[in-house]
């Protein structure tokens, strides 16, 4: 199922239109099939069929934040969760859709002999995570009127 962001703020109503929650899918399923989720340690319901076909549902309300994520200027429901490494070999922690944020330049930490070490840096950070529930705050934060 695809995760629905808002990037930005003139996406809002498109945003509050669409958007539904993972409660409410699982909900639906529950009511409207046979089929039950157990939760994962990255935070997704999975549903096993058979023939080895998954249905994945990703709990966008629970996600893990760092302290940098409180005064964050694209705060976004994912959350600070995984550290990505871009077609351009920057590396970041977080989905930077507006390249705001801190990332590692990769290219030039391989020419300096330094990638190790900044990569360090980023697991260092997760460190410091702790889950929390953050679609209320994410909702207040943009204005955003839930369906529920």
């Amino acid at each position: 199922m695809l995760n629905l962001i808002l990037k930005e703020k003139g996406d809002k109503f498109f945003f509050e239109k669409e958007f539904i929650s993972a409660s409410e899918i699982l909900d639906f399923f529950s009511e409207h099939t046979k089929y039950r989720f157990s939760i994962d340690k990255k935070y997704e319901f999975i549903a096993k069929l058979p023939g080895g076909l998954k249905i994945i549902v990703k709990e966008t309300n629970l996600t893990l934040r760092s302290s940098q994520c409180d005064n964050c200027p694209i705060y976004c429901q994912e959350g600070f969760y995984t550290i990505r490494v871009a077609t351009d070999g920057t590396i970041n922690t977080c989905l930077d859709y507006k390249a705001e944020l801190p990332f590692v330049d990769g290219p030039a930490e391989i020419e300096r002999g330094n990638l190790q070490i900044a990569v360090n840096k980023l697991v260092d950070d997760f460190k410091s995570v702790e889950l929390e529930k953050t679609l209320t705050k994410f909702f207040r934060k943009y204005d955003i009127k839930s369906r529920k």
